[in-house]
């Protein structure tokens, strides 16, 4: 279905059915990362997508590693609450997005890299005290790991994982202003190497929410401006100054 960096996913026909199959490997060939679950497309009857105006969560350029409406470019559809989520990380000039061996956080252009507060907000959630991963680890005891979520004035949930363990810079019940410092890229939870994920979702709960299309204001996509955009898969984006 798709390559790039160390990720590797595949489409398996079993004799029931269809399963994505989702792989890492480290520089020597390692696999050090793998998922299986059934492949299923939500197709939804009438997307939903922000009424709230965003900006990116960063500055400079990063690159759509997961994003879009199919299973093809996006890992999490299938997913109802975070079906529409972006995963994004930071390549270098190499096209990786790590500078040597990718066996330290610190190989990584997006770690430790400033996550910013699209939009004017309220903090709900905000999670600091979980330990990074070593890069091809995953933790699975709290998926998210370091994690905040924001509600907009229009009952909107923006949703941020993965910070880099004590580096969240707000508290709940906070009040916030777009562009405002939330955190700084990490790798923790359910995380393989450094990244944001970020998606907007209709509820609070994870059990009763939905996941809502996300567009961004105005922006830069692959070096032109691009009014009400949502990224999808190897695009890079960055906010116009």
């Amino acid at each position: 279905m798709s390559v790039e960096n160390t990720f590797t996913t595949y489409l398996a026909e079993l004799d029931k059915e269809q399963v994505v199959i989702w792989m890492a490997v480290d520089s020597l060939s390692t696999i050090n990362g793998l998922f299986v679950k059934p492949y299923q497309a939500i197709i939804p009857s009438r997307v939903e997508r922000n009424a709230t105006k965003l900006s990116l969560p960063f500055n400079g350029e990063w690159t759509i590693f997961w994003g879009g409406d199919t299973k093809v470019l996006n890992l999490h559809n299938g997913i109802k609450f975070q079906q529409y989520a972006f995963d994004i990380v930071i390549n270098g000039l190499n096209g990786r997005s790590y500078k040597t061996d990718g066996r330290l956080n610190t190989d990584y252009y997006a770690f430790g890299e400033k996550i910013l507060a699209p939009a004017d907000a309220t903090v709900v959630l905000a999670i600091d005290e979980v330990e990074d991963n070593i890069p091809g680890k995953l933790n699975k005891m709290y998926l998210p790991g370091n994690s905040v979520i924001l509600k907009t004035v229009n009952n909107e949930y923006l949703f941020f994982a993965h910070f880099k363990q004590n580096t969240v810079n707000v508290k709940e019940g906070d009040v916030i202003k777009q562009g405002q410092l939330l955190g700084r890229c990490g790798n923790s939870g359910n995380s393989s190497e450094p990244h944001l994920h970020f998606h907007v979702q209709d509820a609070l709960s994870f059990d009763t929410a939905t996941g809502i299309k996300c567009y961004f204001n105005r922006i830069y996509v692959n070096g032109k401006i691009t009014d009400d955009h949502s990224p999808e898969k190897g695009e890079k984006i960055e906010n116009i100054k």
